[in-house]
């Protein structure tokens, strides 16, 4: 597809070619598209559509190599369109899921099935418990790898795991609460999937919490932030809110 171009091809149904463009149109009126935009989209269908018919899938890596595709804004806009009428074949590569593969390469075969069925419920969750976020798997992942890394040295699973091993290198982490969190998370993950026999994790001390001193602001951030305020009734009262009331980070980005 990277060397064709609209008078190239002609379409296998016009029928289908000119429903599509329609409901792009209608895209287009709907969210704002700037022409440029809305004819790079309009191009990029119309040779989708071409060469396919109404009752085929379009492959999103197909998408990506159309000519003039190199706009990202256009590769998402064409996605959107063929996805909001069922004929996208979304087949790119998880990022997520290529990372953690690279971080688990070096992990016992074995023990690593048994860190992506950790994994597998945290991203996606299950009875009882919710997904978590991106940011929240590779911490996790991150926390928990090096232990998978020695233990792969010794064990060929983690049912060889004992109580004895899990505190021992919870002695020697440097952030051992973070650590302590990740590896009981994965033996009661495991435990409740009855991969493991027991749970050599349960009941160990995640230590205390690592205190947070706020940072004071420098006496230029509270001079610009005094003078922004005194024109804006909004960001006074956010500044009173957050300064004297301590009000968090999250309701205060909410405050309108």
């Amino acid at each position: 597809m990277s060397r064709v171009t609209v008078p190239d091809v002609t379409p296998i149904d016009s029928a289908f070619t000119a429903y599509v463009a329609t409901q792009a149109d209608a895209s287009a009126e709907t969210q704002g598209w700037s022409p440029a935009l809305r004819e790079r989209v309009q191009n990029s269908l119309y040779l989708l559509t071409a060469v396919h018919g109404p009752h085929e899938t379009i492959k999103a890596s197909t998408v990506a190599t159309l000519p003039r595709q190199q706009n990202r804004r256009a590769v998402i806009r064409v996605t959107e369109v063929l996805a909001h009428l069922a004929l996208l074949e979304d087949d790119r590569i998880d990022p997520l899921d290529a990372w953690i593969h690279r971080r688990l390469a070096s992990v016992h075969p074995e023990i690593r099935e048994e860190a992506l069925v950790w994994i597998r419920i945290v991203r996606h969750g299950g009875p009882r418990r919710r997904p978590r976020s991106t940011t929240t798997v590779r911490n996790q992942a991150n926390s928990a790898i090096p232990f998978l890394l020695a233990c792969s040295q010794r064990y060929r699973t983690l049912r060889q795991v004992s109580r004895a091993d899990v505190t021992e290198w919870l002695a020697q982490c440097a952030a051992p609460r973070t650590e302590a969190v990740a590896l009981r998370d994965i033996f009661k993950s495991l435990k409740s999937e009855r991969l493991l026999f027991a749970n050599p994790a349960r009941g160990v001390s995640l230590g205390s919490r690592p205190s947070s001193v706020p940072m004071p602001l420098s006496p230029e951030t509270i001079q610009r932030l005094t003078a922004a305020a005194e024109t804006n009734p909004a960001l006074k009262l956010l500044i009173a809110l957050v300064g004297i009331h301590a009000l968090y980070p999250h309701p205060a980005r909410g405050c309108p």
